[in-house]
């Protein structure tokens, strides 16, 4: 599995009503717990997607911090999706759809 360096940047959604999108870094990776920093509080329990570059999981938030200016978010991971870049080159060969044809992703968003 690719790794990440610490304090790259992801960006959290909390999929839970409201969902909110929102940049975050990325603090470390053990097993199956992700811990990232964010500007924004996440309730334990709540679903969330993590996304990097190239990178994807989805999972509950185990635990959630205030530390200094931001907040400590730890994720149970459930589902871990990378090389993104091929998964989507595999979707167009099977689909007939480019990638320009789907929705733009979180990463892409947010860097404009």
């Amino acid at each position: 599995m690719p790794t990440l360096k610490k304090n790259s940047p992801v960006i959290v959604t909390v999929l839970a009503e409201p969902v909110t999108v929102t940049p975050g870094r990325f603090l470390d990776l053990t097993g199956k717990l992700i811990v990232i920093a964010a500007p924004q509080p996440a309730g334990v329990g709540q679903p969330v997607q993590i996304e990097a570059p190239n990178m994807l999981w989805l999972g509950e938030v185990r635990d959630c911090q205030p530390a200094l200016d931001e907040f400590e978010l730890r994720v149970d991971i459930a589902h871990t999706l990378q090389d993104l870049a091929e998964l989507a080159r595999l979707n167009e060969r099977f689909t007939g759809r480019s990638g320009a044809e789907r929705a733009p992703d979180a990463m892409h968003v947010l860097s404009n």
